[in-house]
């Protein structure tokens, strides 16, 4: 930092001089110009001679002005000022004797050199105690070049000698407060760097968390943030093995084989992080690490433990060849982003393996269930029709009851299926010609065995001319039957309607299932299409309630055909859906998974 302050302060310096020189260079020849208007005045046969000595000093002081840019690059800016302000004192004084003028106006214009220069440069303590030192030593020679002495003599020389000493203090005290500003402003562009440099670090390994390998997007970032020669990422996986598992730089074992090594073992040791604390720097000519470095690489390694919720869960390694207190600041900050990104990373592994397993089990219990159901379901139709033919109607209506139950246990473990391959991906679109009044006879027909409180009445208004579509037909069925079975389920008294318009001129298929049932609260309805999750039943209602999964399946199936899917309160005080699809589907909208963990 102090080896960074002197040269900032030193460009600094240079800079601000060049800026202020002109207006330095202007005052310091009025003054003297008045001074000299004021001695003309007085004594005017001496106007050649001063005229003369005037010309020197304007040809001293504006050197340094006419060359500024080229000192400023050699970096000479502060020397040429003192030297020229020092020709000016040396001109005075050379004046003073040829003129001749009293030894107290020499001191007073030495008083406003030392004085102004401290004023109106931004120099160091250095360059302005040289010049009170040249101009008290010339102002003295003046004075024994006069052979002057008394009384006044005396106090201008003390007056020159304290005139310097304040401006010496003075500039003292204006330097340190230049350089604690320079300083807390150089901390605050290093802190914002680091700011910066952090925040990026964090965009671009968040950016990549969802995908594998992020132990080595963590230690490339961290060398790129670092401008490091190498980084490693080491995490045990036992009480005593300490193991690669990303790393990238220049050293002398490649990854791959520094991931099968064990770290803590004697014959490939590693530098151990100080307990409790945040940042390690070791020495690498102090350790024995060598088989894991460049052979030639010196430098500090920075260690940072990476901690999460109190628990360490790694250990981040850097080797810098030559580090600072701001790299230190970035370490530390870089392995407390890696920390709950690698943490992160773990628990979305454990969700992607929990989703995994939940979708197996979902996906083997629904076959499982599913072929001794359609056994069962043989057996009931085939028991059915036996007894159509002339068996007890009370047995016959409790068959008719079981196959009914099995239907909607049927529809159920469907459900479930492709819940489980829309979640997965693998519910394809699959496109066809098909006849979409048809399509809804089909639907109106197996609607007599979904489940329903008795009494309440289905009725359906189709479009009494043929609709021809060329979409997914099962997808289109399966959207249907969910809506009117979910409309029926509700209803305790009353009907539902199920309306089927064709609109020729925006060339879609709008079906609308209104119902009297209790109706859906508005808090509840951004929520009513997500999985496993429906309008809260009341008591007399839980027994008809489902799992949540049949309005999921009409959304996410609506929008893979393009369509949409509202909902609203119908006429008659109930629920009212509409789905609205287009009639001729090009290409399919991929599948909608918001809620999907497993690709």
């Amino acid at each position: 930092m102090n080896a960074r302050l002197e040269s900032t302060y030193e460009s600094e310096s240079a800079a601000i001089n060049a800026t202020r020189i002109p207006v330095a260079s202007a005052v310091f020849l009025l003054a003297i110009g008045g001074t000299g208007f004021v001695e003309l005045f007085y004594r005017p046969h001496l106007a050649g001679l001063w005229l003369r000595f005037y010309a020197a000093e304007a040809l001293v002081i504006g050197l340094p002005l006419l060359f500024r840019r080229r000192l400023v690059q050699q970096r000479r800016l502060d020397p040429a000022i003192l030297l020229s302000w020092i020709s000016v004192v040396a001109l005075i004084h050379v004046y003073s004797l040829v003129a001749p003028t009293a030894t107290m106006v020499a001191g007073y214009a030495v008083i406003c050199i030392m004085t102004g220069a401290s004023l109106l440069t931004w120099w160091s303590v250095t360059s302005q105690t040289c010049l009170v030192a040249a101009s008290c030593l010339i102002f003295s020679g003046l004075i024994l070049m006069k052979g002057e002495s008394g009384l006044d003599t005396t106090l201008a020389l003390f007056g020159v000698f304290a005139g310097g000493l304040i401006s010496i203090q003075g500039n003292l005290y204006l330097d340190l407060h230049r350089r604690a500003i320079l300083r807390e402003a150089l901390r605050s562009d290093d802190e914002a760097a680091i700011t910066r440099a952090l925040e990026e670090f964090a965009r671009e390994l968040n950016r990549g968390l969802r995908d594998d390998g992020v132990e080595d997007r963590v230690v490339q970032l961290a060398r790129r943030a670092l401008g490091s020669d190498w980084t490693l990422l080491l995490q045990g996986d036992g009480e005593d093995a300490l193991r690669v598992t990303g790393g990238d730089g220049r050293l002398s074992t490649s990854i791959d084989n520094l991931k099968a090594l064990d770290l803590r073992s004697n014959e490939m040791s590693f530098p151990e992080a100080e307990p409790d604390r945040e940042l390690t720097i070791i020495d690498a000519t102090d350790t024995d690490s060598s088989p894991l470095l460049a052979r030639d690489w010196r430098g500090e390694i920075l260690l940072a433990p990476l901690r999460h919720r109190d628990e360490q869960i790694g250990l981040l390694a850097a080797g810098l060849g030559d580090s600072s207190p701001s790299a230190h600041r970035l370490m530390r900050g870089i392995a407390q982003h890696a920390a709950i990104a690698i943490a992160n990373s773990r628990l979305l592994d454990e969700l992607r393996r929990a989703s995994a397993m939940k979708s197996d089990f979902l996906a083997t219990m629904s076959h499982e269930l599913r072929t001794p159901l359609h056994v069962i379901m043989g057996y009931t139709e085939m028991l059915g029709d036996i007894l159509d033919e002339g068996g007890d109607p009370e047995v016959l209506q409790i068959v008719r009851r079981l196959e009914q139950n099995e239907r909607t246990l049927t529809d159920l473990i469907e459900g479930t299926l492709d819940a489980h391959r829309l979640e997965a991906g693998r519910n394809v679109v699959k496109l066809m010609p098909f006849e979409a009044v048809h399509l809804f006879e089909q639907v109106q027909r197996d609607a007599r065995w979904l489940p329903r409180t008795p009494g309440v009445q289905l009725h359906w208004d189709l479009p009494r001319e043929p609709v021809p579509m060329h979409s997914d037909p099962t997808k289109l069925k399966v959207i249907a039957k969910n809506l009117v079975g979910n409309a029926l389920k509700f209803t305790k008294r009353g009907a539902v309607r199920v309306v089927a318009e064709h609109n020729r001129a925006a060339q879609t298929l709008a079906l609308t299932i209104s119902d009297s049932g209790p109706g859906i609260p508005q808090e509840e309805i951004p929520h009513i299409f997500e999985m496993f999750r429906q309008a809260s039943p009341t008591a007399s209602e839980s027994s008809l309630a489902g799992v949540g999964l049949g309005l999921y399946i009409v959304r996410e199936f609506a929008l893979q055909l393009r369509g949409e899917v509202t909902v609203g309160a119908s006429k008659a005080g109930g629920a009212q859906f509409r789905v609205e699809l287009p009639l001729t589907l090009g290409t399919p909208a991929p599948v909608a998974a918001a809620n999907r963990l497993v690709a």
